[in-house]
């Protein structure tokens, strides 16, 4: 009895670990334009990955197919092709945020709602420095 209570506990404890990861997951905001136009300025916390080599190199930041992927670039067309690039791959949380804009406003408002919410608030990850890839 005694043993069957603690595997019921220890199986409740780790669906609740897993909720709570789950509940908590980061978006990640790539920036599909070329290295100049990311350079001359951001969403903050978005890595660059041009549009054209997206599918070669997302691998490297996207562990899960399910994870949420929000792309821009200047006006939406290339952050477009990205999505499509990336579901033809099998992701399946992809977001085709639009122009760079757009993005800014997105996040802003996002990171305004985080401020003000005191329920399940947690610091959005920061990149310590832009993530180039060639």
């Amino acid at each position: 009895m005694r043993s069957k209570t603690i595997k019921m506990l220890l199986g409740i404890f780790f669906l609740l670990v897993f909720c709570i990861n789950h509940a908590n997951a980061e978006e990640l905001w790539i920036d599909v334009r070329t290295k100049e136009e990311f350079q001359s300025g951001h969403v903050k916390g978005a890595i660059n990955i041009p549009y054209d080599q997206i599918g070669k190199f997302i691998g490297r930041v996207a562990d899960e197919k399910d994870e949420r992927i929000i792309l821009y670039c200047r006006s939406g067309r290339r952050s477009g092709i990205a999505k499509k690039t990336l579901e033809k791959s099998g992701y399946t949380n992809v977001i085709n945020e639009g122009g760079y804009s757009a993005a800014l406003k997105k996040k802003a408002l996002k990171s305004e709602s985080d401020r003000l919410s005191l329920r399940n608030y947690q610091q959005p990850a920061q990149f310590s420095s832009p993530c180039y890839v060639r």
